[in-house]
């Protein structure tokens, strides 16, 4: 599906504001939080599954391949 350019432009000025305004610097720290806020969420919780799973080692010493996460 093909959107018109009015759209896309629409949708990106309202995504990304312009940094002029009082309104526009607000909405782009709170993008900004979030992103690192879900950032160090997300590491936190890999760290946490990876020393759940850190146990479950092969007698051969290897990690289950299911049980990896990079």
């Amino acid at each position: 599906m093909k959107y018109p350019q009015d759209l896309q432009c629409t949708i990106s000025k309202i995504l990304y504001p312009m940094d002029t305004f009082e309104h526009g610097r607000e909405l782009r720290l709170i993008q900004e939080y979030f992103l690192v806020t879900c950032t160090l969420q997300f590491g936190r919780w890999r760290l946490k599954v990876r020393k759940t799973y850190d146990c479950q080692v092969s007698s051969k010493g290897q990690v289950n391949p299911a049980l990896q996460l990079y």
